[in-house]
């Protein structure tokens, strides 16, 4: 598990990939998308500064995954991060 948390995206393609694994637990793809997540929004930060590398991590779909996991998540998210509410 340190491993897939340290770099989620050696062993997920999609946020929805994450969302759909038989082998994590709930908790545990939630740790996953969190993971995710932070990632994404470093990567944006970056972008802003001109210090990322291009690509990026869709902040959106990682949500979504969230949200199908547990709808109060991403609600808690919006309000901790002072990221948006998706509609």
């Amino acid at each position: 598990m340190a491993d897939v948390l340290r770099d989620p995206a050696l062993y997920f393609k999609a946020p929805i990939d994450v969302v759909r694994s038989p082998i994590l637990s709930k908790d545990e793809k939630i740790r996953v998308l969190r993971t995710m997540e932070h990632d994404a929004r470093d990567l944006a930060v970056a972008t802003e500064e001109n210090l990322g590398d291009g690509e990026q991590l869709d902040l959106h779909d990682i949500l979504e995954a969230l949200r199908e996991l547990d709808p109060e998540l991403v609600e808690e998210s919006a309000r901790h991060k002072g990221g948006s509410k998706l509609a």
